[in-house]
């Protein structure tokens, strides 16, 4: 290790518990920040079954306690030294929210990761706004990982604690993950990207654009009255599948994948809406080293069937036990709505479980993507789901 950067390092895994996953944080800029934590082969007397475990670089790394920018300052002799840039708390971070909440566990849990030994996931990042504003035209920095630990973890894949509770080590008997400090990339002015464009309002899908010859699908949202500034608050959809009128009822399966995405939150304005980037950098994305999965559609969670006149029920939260999509500027009283903004089905075809005991489709290898084969949903007609009501909340103080 560097002597310079040898006095930032306060965690080392030289400590590392033998119960706990072998983890490692790299750190590349090219061109944005990408984040790797690799699942190293198991060291003497720890266990090599699957883990999984929470993390983000935004809500655990651009933190206190976790990375640190350090600028290079050259001498009058030409030598560089390192030196710590202080950099201020974002004010809407909440020690004691991060530190004792729990998750439930799901594949659309953000920042909850699987990974067997050998496996890696990646985050592509950027950093935050007032980071950016300390940095000078012109100087060379660098963004170190201290180390730190991983709290929320636990042995076993997501499938298997599926809806389970993740909840925090402390009186659990579980062990501290340490994630070890060291790794470090280059930074400067020209080299680090500015923050993404705020996205523009989705034009949601109208019921023209469904296509003959497909089921006909909608969606209604449903969510209490009132958000309350703190605490998990959830909107509930309904997938119906309409009779046909002058055909054939039939019934049909489904990928659900489509409705992760494709939500739109708005302020209401009286009879306007404006709509609210709520893109974070903590859900980033996911880059696993696998192959692609074979996956039977009647076995996946992702996967369901309806008769004509059934609904499928799914949830989404817009609020968690430590963060929100809700502007930190919005006050008491205001208004907001939700809307799912429709979308194109990726795979669908007719038949119930029975006719699909053995269709499989290809997924990657994370699983809750879009079908990889067979493409273009094998010539059926295009299933476009269009835009759904708008569920309306009002922000209230905490209860």
């Amino acid at each position: 290790m560097d002597d310079q950067i040898r006095p930032y390092v306060t965690v080392t895994g030289t400590n590392r518990s033998l119960d706990t996953p072998c983890l490692q944080l790299e750190i590349h800029n090219a061109p944005r920040i990408l984040c790797t934590i690799r699942r190293l082969p198991t060291h003497r007397g720890s266990d090599s079954r699957p883990c999984l475990f929470k993390w983000s670089p935004v809500g655990d790394g651009f933190v206190p306690n976790g990375f640190i920018l350090l600028c290079h300052v050259r001498s009058a002799e030409e030598r560089i030294t390192l030196q710590r840039v202080e950099i201020a708390p974002d004010p809407a971070y909440n020690p004691a929210l991060v530190q004792s909440s729990s998750v439930q566990i799901s594949p659309w849990t953000s920042s909850l990761w699987e990974l067997k030994t050998g496996d890696s996931v990646s985050f592509r990042t950027s950093l935050p706004d007032h980071w950016e504003r300390q940095l000078r035209p012109g100087t060379t920095y660098e963004l170190l990982w201290p180390g730190g630990t991983i709290g929320l973890w636990e042995w076993g894949t997501i499938q298997q604690h599926l809806e389970e509770e993740l909840t925090p080590c402390s009186g659990s008997g579980r062990n501290l993950v340490e994630l070890p400090g060291g790794a470090r990339t280059l930074l400067s002015v020209d080299s680090v990207p500015s923050l993404p464009a705020p996205k523009v309002s989705p034009e949601p899908v109208g019921g023209g654009a469904r296509v003959p010859g497909a089921p006909i699908l909608s969606v209604e949202l449903q969510c209490p009255p009132t958000i309350y500034c703190q605490g998990p608050f959830q909107i509930t959809g309904k997938v119906h599948y309409h009779r046909p009128i002058s055909s054939e009822a039939r019934a049909i399966i489904f990928h659900t994948w489509i409705f992760t995405d494709d939500f739109g939150l708005y302020r209401c304005k009286g009879t306007d809406l404006q709509f609210i980037d709520t893109e974070s950098p903590i859900d980033g994305y996911a880059i696993y080293d696998d192959p692609d999965v074979l996956s039977n559609v009647t076995a996946h969670n992702d996967f369901t069937t309806l008769q004509p006149g059934e609904s499928w029920e799914f949830s989404r939260h817009i609020q968690g036990q430590s963060w929100t999509s809700i502007p930190r500027d919005a006050h008491v009283g205001e208004t907001f709505g939700v809307r799912y903004n429709g979308g194109t089905v990726d795979w669908w075809d007719w038949g119930g479980k029975e006719d699909h005991a053995n269709t499989r489709v290809t997924l990657p290898c994370y699983l809750t993507g879009r079908v990889v084969d067979p493409a273009e949903n094998e010539g059926r007609p295009r299933l476009v789901i269009p835009a759904s009501n708008l569920a309306n909340f009002t922000l209230a103080d905490s209860d």
